[in-house]
């Protein structure tokens, strides 16, 4: 969900997927792909307020995408170090569907949209284990995009000609990095952090996650 009480908007999305995966190796070498096939159900408000106009306004409306993905990668293990250069290639196609806002003479109604991008990542892997307790990992890769990397939508006040709206825009180029540990606190529980970062075109994206386990 995302709220944005200083604009007076609201908006959920119910989501499911569906993916397969795959792969093979011969020891050092491996291949892996996979599909990915995602619903996504959308319910958006948003209330205006201008001199005598007061409205909420409202929309429900559906949208769908895939992704194909595969890589290639070859593992060199040195002692304790474990390097991995690698190739991927990802290509995604999104289909929002076309809604109309009811609540009010300021409602919008917009056309369907298709999106389609294509991305290929070339970088390097590595791993370092002490002491079989803990794991440090670091990823580094440049990636390059190609297809529709400015998404817009058409929105139009009912009865009047549509106008474009540019959404935030994907760097067609640009680093991707990883930093990662993970530990084994005891036989059943293991800690693992990891720091996502993009960079290229203008654009910077910053991601930290943290996952703790626990085995039964």
């Amino acid at each position: 969900a995302v709220d944005q009480p200083e604009r007076s908007s609201f908006a959920s999305v119910d989501t499911w997927s569906l993916g397969l995966y795959g792969g093979a190796d011969n020891g050092a070498a491996s291949l892996s792909f996979g599909a990915i096939y995602s619903s996504d159900a959308i319910d958006a408000s948003r209330s205006i307020h201008i001199d005598d106009l007061s409205e909420h306004l409202s929309a429900s409306y559906g949208a769908h995408s895939w992704q194909l993905f595969t890589e290639a990668a070859h593992q060199i293990q040195a002692g304790n170090v474990q390097l991995e250069p690698f190739a991927a290639l990802s290509s995604s196609h999104r289909n929002t569907h076309a809604f109309s806002e009811s609540g009010g003479d300021a409602a919008l109604t917009a056309s369907s949209d298709i999106s389609r991008t294509t991305f290929t990542t070339l970088g390097m892997r590595s791993a370092i284990t002490l002491g079989n307790v803990i794991q440090a990992r670091a990823m580094v890769g440049w990636r390059h995009g190609f297809g529709d990397a400015s998404p817009s939508s058409a929105l139009a006040l009912q009865g009047a000609a549509a106008s474009s709206v540019m959404g935030a825009a994907i760097a067609e180029a640009g680093l991707v990095t990883e930093l990662g540990i993970g530990a084994n606190l005891t036989e059943r529980v293991s800690l693992d952090m990891a720091y996502n970062g993009r960079y290229g075109d203008g654009t910077i994206d910053h991601g930290f996650d943290a996952d703790l386990k626990l085995k039964f």
